[in-house]
């Protein structure tokens, strides 16, 4: 659950915000949605868009300089170890990521794809594709979309 927050927060405030940091902003939001939309484009065909469908390890730090200070200010708070947990789960989170959505954007026809479970996800995903502003869970469940009211209804293809 707690990662269907983080997810959300950082997809809506660091990769579809110029606010925070501009380089994140450009590279994801005028990147990635400016080749990828929810119409005939959001299919990774050519190398290029396929270039933009991927975090490659320069974000892996840069998630990680981000997100370990909440997890230290957790251990802090609860006088609890949840700092190496918690480092482990962003870099398990980023990895499911990557592969959830390169299978979203990247057809193949592959067991996971033809799952009733993944074409729900997938449709959700195009959806943010659609409206930047909604379902900005992309790897988890939309508990935080549903809960910051940015939950639409995706269309299965």
């Amino acid at each position: 659950m707690v990662n269907s927050f983080v997810e959300f927060f950082a997809h809506k405030y660091i990769l579809h915000s110029d606010r925070i940091f501009k380089f994140a902003h450009k590279l994801h939001h005028i990147g990635h949605h400016g080749i990828s939309r929810g119409d005939e484009t959001y299919h990774a065909l050519s190398e290029e868009a396929k270039g933009h469908v991927k975090f490659v390890a320069r974000d892996y730090v840069f998630f990680l300089l981000a997100t370990t200070p909440l997890w230290v200010l957790a251990e802090l708070s609860i006088g609890r170890p949840v700092v190496l947990g918690g480092i482990l789960s962003t870099l398990a989170g980023l990895h499911f990521f990557n592969v959830v959505h390169w299978n979203y954007h990247v057809p193949a026809d592959t067991w996971l794809q033809r799952t009733r479970l993944f074409k729900a996800a997938k449709a959700h995903h195009r959806a943010h594709h659609h409206d930047t502003s909604k379902n900005l869970n992309v790897s988890t469940i939309p508990i935080a979309d549903i809960v910051m009211r940015s939950f639409v209804k995706g269309k299965y293809e």
